[in-house]
């Protein structure tokens, strides 16, 4: 019996859905995550955090149009786009640039930025593997599905870890007081419950 239950559901499961949602869907679940996990601890760093992360979003919305401009042709988006790509869009054509991709590298820099500073690299291991396989997985579905060029996705891409970082400075006071991060030393003793 549990054998016809499990044949029964299989064949309606499609990796690829699931694979395509959570790629579609990981910068706003990731950036709920830190705001909702700020909100829960009562402190301010989520909040802080989500502010860079909107910041980040209309500069790069800004600078979608200076990237068109060039005339290059690795800066215009794809003849044949795929309609998946669209599926979730709100806005047709408010950005040229992937903001997936940039909302990824804002919040990877933002978080590498504290890692590297207080030396906790081999605590954050998990995280220093889950973002770039996420950005890169994110990447490579955006180039197969002809949803943005390789030259959109590695502005975005340099444009959002050059905004995390300069927001990571900034919120920071250039590395003067870390306790604003989303990050901070790492210690055991500033878990809070």
């Amino acid at each position: 019996m549990k054998m016809n239950v499990v044949k029964c559901f299989l064949p309606d499961l499609n990796l690829m859905v699931f694979g395509y949602l959570f790629l579609r869907l990981a910068p706003f679940i990731i950036a709920c995550f830190f705001t909702l996990a700020s909100l829960l601890n009562a402190d301010y760093k989520g909040v802080i955090y989500l502010a860079g992360l909107i910041l980040s979003t209309v500069i790069v919305m800004m600078f979608s149009p200076i990237f068109a401009s060039t005339g290059w042709e690795m800066f215009k988006p794809p003849a044949n786009t795929m309609p998946i790509c669209n599926a979730f869009s709100l806005v047709q054509d408010t950005s040229l640039l992937p903001q997936g991709q940039s909302m990824l590298a804002f919040t990877f820099a933002y978080l590498l930025y504290p890692i590297i500073k207080n030396s906790v690299v081999t605590m954050n291991l998990p995280t220093l593997i889950f973002f770039p396989a996420l950005i890169i997985f994110d990447f490579v579905w955006n180039v197969r599905n002809s949803c943005y060029k390789f030259g959109q996705l590695v502005a975005s891409l340099a444009l959002g870890s050059c905004l995390g970082v300069c927001w990571a400075l900034v919120v920071s006071g250039g590395g003067k007081q870390m306790d604003s991060l989303y990050f901070t030393t790492g210690s055991p003793e500033l878990v809070k419950c």
